[in-house]
């Protein structure tokens, strides 16, 4: 028997149909070589989305935890190439909770659209 392998992306976008679907899909399963990789963000009050599993399934979580904010400046100046301003920083961490993924697109997006501007030092 091969291995399958099963991943879901945003699953804290899944309606109640699909969520039944994974729990369905998690009996049975511990003879078998079957993994299912879920990812998912906080819902926007900081719970955790709930899934009901199997009860013989063994979850495993890892909690991916924000950016420091030293480290957003180091990821923003590398993406930027260049020294971050404060104010930039505390939009990034406001908008992206510490997100790496994110902050590089809004990284992105603000160079794109000309939304970030250089200034010479002093200015």
């Amino acid at each position: 028997m091969r291995p399958v392998i099963l991943e879901l992306e945003d699953a804290h976008r899944l309606d109640e149909a699909s969520q039944e679907m994974l729990n369905l899909l998690s009996i049975n399963t511990s003879h078998y070589p079957f993994f299912m990789l879920i990812t998912t963000r906080y819902e926007e009050d900081g719970s955790r989305p709930v899934f009901k599993f199997e009860e013989n399934s063994h979850p495993l979580k890892i909690e991916l935890k924000e950016l420091p904010e030293q480290t957003l400046r180091m990821l923003a100046k590398d993406v930027l190439d260049d020294s971050v301003d404060d104010k930039l920083l505390r939009v990034l961490l406001e908008k992206t909770h510490g997100n790496p993924f994110f902050a590089q697109q809004v990284l992105y997006y603000f160079q794109e659209n000309g939304l970030i501007q250089r200034q010479k030092a002093g200015e």
